[in-house]
């Protein structure tokens, strides 16, 4: 979405990054000359060329900002083609995640977190989140070597790591592309929301179900066994063995979660 002030409209994304950063009223009456470009923008501010962007409109500008990075998440500023200082854009964190986190560490479930961030931003995001562990940039390889490993989940969309994990978990909103897709092709859990929340509900609630399962198997185990030894030994009716039986199927398959 391009911005528009004044009638002129700004579509880099450098500006978008920079307007919404900064979250306040732009006051174009200082503003005489604007420019953008597919490497940055330049202003023209009170006499001053002011220009802001990444490596490439530096090296046009002749501006030495003192290193040779080409990370696009790095925006240099000059001011009358001087280095001024530079910008550095880092990815929000999703509300509610740590949560998510700590929901599946109280369960006794070890989180990793995979990331394309250098090891600074990405450990320190980790960090904050409460991961147990973090790999920044890691080769598509390992984490294909990681995911693979026994007793692990991968909860993201490559189709690759879902194949190779142990239980393969995808978020996906309903949509119409999911109609023709067969059952192979879709991962073990899907969970139609964009909420992380949701997996910890799912994977409650299959605790719970495997939980319940694993009671009205022992429970109907134990009568069944009593009714049958009590009918062999004479000290009840085989009908009423049978009617105990039937009892307690019923009231165990009427159990909630």
């Amino acid at each position: 979405a391009a911005t528009a002030f004044g009638g002129c409209r700004y579509n880099s994304h450098y500006t978008q990054a920079l307007l919404t950063a900064y979250g306040g009223r732009v006051d174009e009456r200082v503003i005489s000359r604007y420019s953008e470009g597919l490497d940055g923008v330049i202003v023209e501010i009170k006499d001053n060329l002011v220009a802001v962007g990444g490596r490439m409109l530096m090296d046009e500008l002749k501006v030495e900002t003192g290193d040779d990075s080409l990370d696009p998440d790095i925006l240099y500023i000059a001011v009358n083609s001087r280095y001024a200082g530079r910008i550095l854009l880092a990815s929000t964190l999703r509300e509610g995640a740590s949560d998510v986190v700590y929901q599946f560490q109280s369960s006794d479930i070890r989180t990793i977190m995979f990331t394309d961030e250098d090891e600074i931003t990405g450990k320190a995001a980790a960090r904050s989140l409460g991961f147990d562990k973090c790999y920044p940039s890691r080769s598509y390889e390992s984490k294909l070597h990681l995911v693979s490993e026994p007793r692990t989940g991968y909860a993201g969309s490559d189709k690759r790591l879902l194949d190779a994990s142990g239980a393969g978990i995808k978020m996906t909103e309903p949509g119409p592309e999911l109609l023709n897709a067969s059952a192979d092709s879709m991962p073990e859990l899907t969970v139609f929301n964009s909420n992380p929340a949701r997996i910890a509900d799912a994977h409650k609630l299959s605790r719970q179900i495997r939980d319940a399962s694993n009671l009205n198997f022992a429970v109907q185990l134990g009568f069944k066994t009593a009714g049958v030894i009590l009918s062999f030994i004479g000290l009840l009716p085989f009908w009423a063995a049978i009617a105990i039986e039937s009892g307690v199927k019923y009231i165990c398959s009427a159990r909630k979660i």
